[in-house]
C-alpha cells in the first residue's frame, strides 16, 4: 500500500494532504500503565520526534483527562453522581435518535447489532471515567491544542482511530461532556473554538475524512451512516446520501464477508445507487486488503486505553 494523497474541498481548501500507512512503533515508549506524569514527558518526546504511536496515545490521554476533569471538578459525590445520570440518559437519547426505521432486514441486522455494541462501549467508557480521573489527578494537564495537534500527528500518519476520530469533530463533545463545556465554554472542558488547531482542523477535516472512507475503515463507514449528519465535520462538509448508503453497505459487506443487495434498497435513484453501489464495492475490498474486519474494532472515537493505539 501506498500513502494517499488527498487533497481539501472548495470550501476548505488546504494543500494536498498525504495520509500515511500507519505502523504502530512502541520501542521506547513508557508502559501503558506507567503513572502518567512519567508517560507524559516521554510520550511528547517521542511524538516531537515523529513517533504516531505517542502522538496517539498524548491525544488518548489527553482527552480522557479532559472528560474526567470536565465531569469531576468542583463537584460533590452528590452532584458527580447526578451528572453522570444526567449524561446517561444523553447518551440513550443520542443512540435512540438513530432511527432504523425503513431499512431492509439485512441492513436493519447489522446496523442494529453495530448500534447495540457501540452504545455498550459508551456506557463502559463512561463508567471508567472514575479510573481516568484517578490516573489524571497527578498528570500535567494537556491542552486542547496539544490534543488537537497530537491526534493530526496520528491522523496523517494512518492510524485508523485517530483518522475517524480526527475527521469527525465528534472531540468537541465527545457524547459525554455538555456542550457549553466542551464546545467552547471557559470551565475545565472548553476551549477547543479557541484553539488555533481548530483552524488546522477545518482545513482538513473533509480530506482526512475521505481518505478514511477511501480506506474503509470500519469505524469511518459506522460514522459515515449513523453520526455523519449531527457531527461537527457537518458546517464544513455537507452530508452526502450516497456515501451514506455506501458506508452502510460497505460495513456490512465487511462485517459479513459479502456485500448486501444494492443500495437501491435503501431508497436511492437507479443512477444513485449505481454510484453508491460502486464506492461500497470499493471500500469494502480496501478494508479487506488492510484485513481491517469490524469485530477488530473496539472503542474507536478515543478509546479508553492508549493500547488501542498499538
Amino acid at each position: 500500500m501506498t500513502p494517499s494523497t488527498i487533497a481539501g474541498t472548495a470550501d476548505s481548501p488546504s494543500p494536498a494532504l498525504v495520509i500515511g500507512e500507519y505502523r504502530p512503533d512502541t520501542a521506547g515508549l513508557p508502559p501503558i500503565d506507567a503513572p502518567l506524569a512519567a508517560q507524559i514527558p516521554a510520550l511528547r518526546d517521542a511524538a516531537d520526534r515523529g513517533n504516531a504511536t505517542a502522538a496517539c496515545r498524548l491525544a488518548v490521554i489527553g482527552s480522557q483527562c479532559l472528560r474526567a476533569r470536565s465531569i469531576g471538578v468542583s463537584l460533590t459525590s452528590g452532584q458527580s453522581a447526578e451528572m453522570t445520570r444526567q449524561i446517561e440518559e444523553n447518551l440513550r437519547q443520542q443512540y435512540a435518535g438513530i432511527s432504523l426505521e425503513g431499512l431492509p432486514e439485512r441492513y436493519r441486522a447489522y446496523a442494529q447489532r453495530r448500534l447495540d455494541t457501540q452504545a455498550l462501549q459508551e456506557f463502559d467508557s463512561l463508567r471508567g471515567l472514575d479510573a481516568w480521573g484517578r490516573r489524571c489527578a497527578d498528570a500535567p494537564p494537556i491542552s486542547h491544542d496539544e490534543i488537537l495537534d497530537s491526534l493530526r500527528q496520528a491522523a496523517l500518519a494512518g492510524e485508523p482511530d485517530s483518522m475517524v476520530t480526527y475527521a469527525s469533530g465528534l472531540w468537541m463533545a465527545d457524547f459525554s461532556v455538555n456542550l457549553a463545556t466542551g464546545f467552547g465554554g471557559n470551565n475545565a472542558g472548553g476551549g477547543w473554538l479557541r484553539s488555533p488547531a481548530f483552524d488546522q482542523w477545518r482545513r482538513d477535516a473533509a480530506a482526512v475524512r475521505r481518505a478514511a472512507l477511501e480506506r474503509g475503515d470500519p469505524e469511518m463507514l459506522w460514522f459515515e451512516f449513523a453520526f455523519a449528519d449531527r457531527a461537527g465535520l457537518r458546517p464544513i462538509e455537507p452530508a452526502d446520501p450516497i456515501d451514506s448508503a455506501a458506508a452502510l453497505r460497505a460495513y456490512a459487506a465487511v462485517i459479513s464477508g459479502h456485500a448486501p443487495e444494492s443500495t437501491a434498497a435503501l431508497g436511492l435513484s437507479p443512477e444513485e445507487a449505481a454510484e453508491a453501489d460502486r464506492r461500497s464495492d470499493a471500500w469494502a475490498t480496501r478494508a479487506r486488503e488492510r484485513g481491517r474486519r469490524a469485530e477488530d474494532v473496539t472503542d474507536g472515537l478515543l478509546a479508553d486505553r492508549e493500547s488501542a493505539c498499538d
